[in-house]
């Protein structure tokens, strides 16, 4: 998505046009072809362009801790951020990513995907961001930041989940802590950069103000 867009309205527009296609799709992209997933895409990009910001908040779900927030418009804490991989870390919930990875840097997990001999250790997680990695307008689809990191990622660590969705307890005490954490996009991100070959990223980030509630709020947030 051009820079040239307001934060902000890049974030709304972007996370309209996912969750739409998720009702579309029902989430099944593997029963769509890569056309018909751009086309539709396409269609909902044109149909958000026409959408005021305010309206636009409509399609934030209530499982986000950040929704009320956003909901304010808070143009002044949100910009445009290219940033090294290894200075993000991820909300990565669910999935047979392993504990150690998944309590480790954005940079962690995109080493894991890169080298097919990993793809046994968890294969749901690197078939889906492989795919994605191959859907152009998934990439044109920018992720959502937040700074500090340690505003919601301390909530993680017991967090159940683990090879296989298995919802095993976490065993694992090292958890990595980064200049920003991933709250929306999380695949996204690391498809992008499974296309691009590149250490960095460039995202939308948020600086929550220390008075606001962050979304460990959020009981059930899912990434």
């Amino acid at each position: 998505m051009s820079q040239e867009v307001h934060p902000l309205t890049a974030y709304l527009r972007a996370n309209f046009v996912q969750r739409k296609l998720k009702d579309i799709t029902g989430g099944r992209y593997g029963d769509f072809t890569d056309a018909q997933l751009a086309n539709i895409v396409g269609q909902l990009h044109k149909l958000a362009e026409h959408i005021h910001d305010e309206k636009l908040t409509d399609a934030l779900s209530s499982r986000m801790g950040l929704s009320k927030s956003l909901k304010q418009l808070p143009r002044d804490q949100i910009s445009w951020w290219t940033v090294d991989m290894s200075s993000l870390v991820t909300v990565l919930w669910l999935g047979d990513l392993p504990h150690e990875i998944t309590h480790g840097t954005l940079a962690d997990i995109v080493s894991l995907v890169r080298n097919p001999d990993n793809r046994s250790v968890a294969p749901y997680f690197y078939d889906k961001v492989h795919r994605l990695s191959k859907l152009p307008f998934i990439l044109e689809l920018p992720s959502l930041v937040v700074a500090p990191s340690y505003s919601q990622r301390s909530a993680r660590k017991n967090h159940c989940s683990g090879p296989g969705n298995t919802g095993a307890a976490c065993t694992v005490n090292r958890l990595e802590e980064g200049e920003a954490y991933i709250e929306d996009g999380n695949h996204r991100a690391v498809a992008q950069l499974l296309a691009g070959q590149t250490d960095s990223i460039t995202v939308i980030r948020y600086d929550m103000k220390a008075n606001q509630p962050n979304s460990a709020d959020a009981e059930n947030h899912v990434a």
